[in-house]
């Protein structure tokens, strides 16, 4: 058990005496100015590092509570957000006038991170008090490190394979010994990772598979010893952006614009700024046609399609209906997609 430690230098005691200490005492509350009225219970330092540790390890810490006024207080309870943390003592327990109360805190450290910080709240039976909050730090002991810790693919097209790697390493630099007895795994169904062959520095290769939806991405790698059950992770990042965007994506009629024909628009943007060309061909439900195609030449990038709708005899009254639509330009290996919702009146 590894342990840490804070008190008071005597000669503030001294001050405290003459009236001073206790203005320097609440200046060094944890509390801030504008959180509401001040108690007494007070502490010299709203956070404290407490050393580290092995992961399942123990490390600790004492802190005091002061009480700077002229009654008994009673900490009623105490909050703290991790079952790993404990107390002595446990609230309840009283602080007399001018008294201290040193608080010993015990921290579990836990299978996977490099730091943690644990708050822990001090409530009195004072219900207009403000409750004292003190935050304890301490280090994990990483038994090995991954590197990079973070994979961002960046802007990729749809249906696109992309790899990258990975090293993982003891908290030297230097290749893990015993990379073979990792458990590693992905936590996305379009991303895989396996050990490359043949490489003497342990390399994962993660791929980016083409599954992946469009729209940005996030993923994770999780690398575990269960020999120590440490885990750490490796983020992964994408920006899956298609080629050629419809704008609305998504275009929705109500039942009284469903019951009569009309006219839509589809802003149609190639998004790497290169030229559409023509539309080639429009796919889509039966009851729309392409009424015309406006492009100009000083933004080929663009197309304005306007599409004529007739109400369809097939749609059942009071039923919601959907069809995928694809615009096909001539310089575009892809489609510019959407969706257009019709809803049928009763």
């Amino acid at each position: 058990m590894k342990a840490g430690h804070f008190s008071r230098a005597s000669g503030l005691r001294g001050m405290m005496r003459s009236g001073l200490g206790i203005l320097i005492v609440l200046f060094c509350g944890c509390r801030r100015a504008g959180d509401g009225p001040q108690g007494p219970l007070v502490v010299a330092t709203p956070e404290l590092y407490i050393g580290e540790g092995k992961p399942g390890e123990v490390v600790m810490g004492t802190i005091p509570l002061e009480n700077v006024g002229p009654t008994e207080v009673r900490i009623q309870e105490t909050r703290r957000g991790c079952q790993c943390t404990a107390l002595e003592p446990e609230a309840p327990f009283t602080i007399p006038p001018a008294g201290v109360q040193n608080v010993t805190v015990r921290i579990k450290l836990p299978n996977h991170g490099e730091e943690i910080q644990e708050r822990v709240v001090f409530l009195t039976d004072d219900p207009e008090a403000v409750p004292l909050a003190v935050t304890f730090r301490a280090r994990i002991e990483r038994p090995f490190l991954v590197s990079p810790a973070r994979i961002d693919f960046g802007d990729v097209r749809p249906k696109t394979v992309v790899r990258a790697t990975f090293l993982v390493l003891t908290t030297t630099g230097k290749p893990h010994p015993t990379a073979d007895r990792l458990e590693v795994a992905a936590g996305a169904p379009w991303v895989t990772v396996h050990r490359r062959a043949g490489d003497t520095t342990p390399r994962y290769e993660v791929t980016l598979g083409e599954t992946a939806p469009v729209g940005e991405q996030t993923a994770s790698v999780t690398v575990k010893d269960p020999r120590v059950g440490y885990e750490t992770s490796v983020a992964v990042l994408v920006r899956v952006r298609p080629l050629i965007v419809a704008i609305p994506s998504v275009l929705r009629l109500t039942s009284e614009q469903a019951s009569q024909s009309g006219e839509m628009r589809w802003l149609i943007r190639r998004t790497d700024g290169k030229p559409l060309g023509r539309l080639k061909s429009f796919q889509g439900p039966k009851h729309l046609v392409v009424g015309s195609v406006d492009q100009s030449p000083q933004s080929p990038a663009f197309a304005s399609v306007k599409l004529q709708w007739q109400p369809s005899a097939a749609q059942p009254p009071d039923s919601t209906a959907s069809g995928a639509l694809e615009f096909w330009f001539q310089d575009c290996p892809e489609p510019a997609r959407a969706i257009l919702v019709s809803r049928a009146g009763g």
